[in-house]
């Protein structure tokens, strides 16, 4: 005796459902946390004689998530983005879980500096742009560059 059709279509609609739950938690488990601290590149840096070690952001894609990706960062910690051309892009604190230091660089030399930036509400955020042309910047954990007396004309060192 067969079950009637209903029941199947039910059992079908069950597993289904079942499936994309897994599938749902399996995609929240590797979230851009877990894929920041594990794929990102990571180096060694000097500045105003300072051992750092930074998270590398060289593509569009790790420069738009930054350290959005982080609840928190250690001191001794940042992020460093690189640029394929000279200019004056645009940062704001989108996501931002924690306040930063912003250091403008050109060729690795600091050209500007914004301290204490605040995280804000997604539906005020400020843009910060740099004052003249850069092709780097450091996000470091607000306070940093006065701790470490970091200044504009340091020159940063990759190890």
């Amino acid at each position: 005796m067969s079950r009637p059709t209903h029941t199947k279509t039910s059992g079908i609609l069950w597993i289904v459902i079942m499936l994309s739950i897994v599938a749902f938690v399996l995609l929240k488990i590797r979230t851009p946390k877990n894929i920041a601290e594990t794929e990102l590149n990571k180096r060694d840096i000097v500045i105003s004689g300072h051992e750092l070690s930074v998270y590398e952001a060289r593509t569009q894609i790790e420069r738009e998530m930054g350290l959005s990706a982080f609840d928190h960062i250690k001191d001794n910690e940042g992020m460093l983005f690189y640029f394929d051309n000279y200019g004056k892009p645009s940062f704001w604190m989108k996501g931002m879980k924690f306040p930063i230091d912003i250091v403008w660089m050109k060729d690795w030399i600091v050209k500007g500096i914004v301290e204490n930036v605040p995280v804000e509400p997604e539906d005020k955020l400020t843009n910060y742009v740099p004052d003249s042309d850069i092709n780097e910047v450091l996000e470091l954990k607000a306070g940093i560059v006065s701790q470490n007396n970091i200044k504009i004309g340091d020159a940063l060192q990759l190890k």
